[in-house]
């Protein structure tokens, strides 16, 4: 049996693995928040998936947790929730070993020596990503915009922008999972923005991303920066520059469903994109078989937990709910002012007060 341990509201997302894979009848999906009741867990594989949504008590408990199953029954897990490098430490570890060529810093870091544009995005969180920015007033600006939305400082990074684009201003994501140690393309994205959420589609971007799932081209540099980040499962978005990877981030709770709010993909270029699919189901199964081929474990695992890190993993979890979403408005006051103003307004106003709540915000950071 496989387990997918994720936070709950995402099991029905973790289910499309075990259904992609053809494995509905020889796995089950646990949540996060459901585990610290457990005192014995089942036999089988485990894999920590949605790491980006643990706060740092539940990421010791399930560190904990990890050690005690692969230790009782012999079997190593999937994904350690302390090793597995999210966004920021990813980005720097790869950038310090040399495979990217751009920077990344934490808002409240000194800029100045950043290589501009560059961009706001979030940390661990989905949503906020600003436009290209030129200058560190525009940074302030986009920083404070975020923690107006709702996104802490700390939750906000400043990333070195990198052209990757061909020589006809074109732009390519590609995707790609691993299982255990192997490699699987999944997607190819191609487009003119820099920012590929889904690129359009046409007969020649669909055979190139055929292609590029059945060739797995890069498959010797990505791999190391699996390794490099101690993902075991996950999905890797990159892209090239010349003929080297650039990473943009390792999402080890990927989806395997279209955006509810993308347009519907044309009749005739989604029957072109069903060769693709086929090749890619069958390697994803084929890899999931692989892990599981490896010694059986029959054993249960007794799960002993400290009682203080228990209840501080508890209290963890039911106050971030494993959640995606910003938090709590911090200027709720200010957002329905703000709402009414005409639009040609908003970005006056928000030229003054934004830079002033990023510089506060920087400010405490540092007292």
């Amino acid at each position: 049996m496989i387990y997918l341990l994720t936070p709950r509201d995402s099991i029905p997302y973790a289910r499309d693995y075990l259904e992609r894979a053809g494995l509905e009848g020889d796995g089950d999906c646990l949540g996060y928040e459901d585990l610290p009741g457990f005192t014995e867990l089942p036999p089988g594989l485990f894999v920590f998936t949605g790491l980006n949504r643990l706060g740092p008590s539940a990421v010791s408990m399930f560190g904990v947790l990890h050690d005690q199953i692969w230790h009782q029954t012999g079997r190593k897990p999937l994904n350690d929730p302390r090793k597995t490098l999210r966004r920021f430490e990813l980005l720097r570890a790869l950038q310090a070993n040399g495979l990217n060529d751009f920077r990344v810093f934490q808002a409240r870091e000194d800029i100045s020596g950043a290589r501009f544009p560059v961009f706001v995005r979030t940390r661990e969180r989905d949503g906020y990503m600003s436009p290209l920015l030129d200058s560190k007033e525009a940074v302030d600006r986009a920083i404070g915009r975020g923690i107006i939305d709702g996104f802490p400082l700390e939750e906000l990074l400043v990333v070195e922008f990198l052209d990757t684009s061909d020589q006809d201003g074109v732009y390519r994501k590609y995707s790609a999972y691993v299982v255990g140690s192997r490699v699987i393309p999944v997607s190819l994205d191609v487009g003119p923005d820099w920012i590929l959420r889904r690129g359009s589609r046409t007969k020649a971007s669909v055979d190139e991303e055929l292609r590029f799932v059945e060739e797995n081209p890069h498959n010797d540099q990505v791999s190391r920066i699996f390794s490099l980040s101690n993902t075991e499962f996950g999905r890797i978005d990159y892209s090239l520059k010349g003929d080297r990877v650039q990473t943009w981030e390792i999402n080890t709770l990927p989806t395997l469903r279209r955006p509810l709010n993308a347009p519907a993909m044309p009749e005739e270029i989604r029957l072109l994109r069903e060769p693709r699919k086929r090749v890619f189901e069958a390697a994803y199964s084929a890899a999931w078989q692989e892990v599981l081929c490896e010694p059986r474990v029959h054993r249960p695992t007794r799960v002993n937990v400290a009682e203080d890190l228990l209840a501080q993993a508890q209290r963890e979890l039911s106050s971030r709910g494993a959640t995606t979403e910003p938090g709590p408005k911090p200027y709720p006051r200010l957002r329905r002012f703000l709402g009414p103003l005409k639009a040609p307004l908003i970005p006056v106003f928000e030229k003054a007060l934004c830079p002033l709540l990023a510089r506060r915000a920087k400010r405490l950071a540092r007292e």
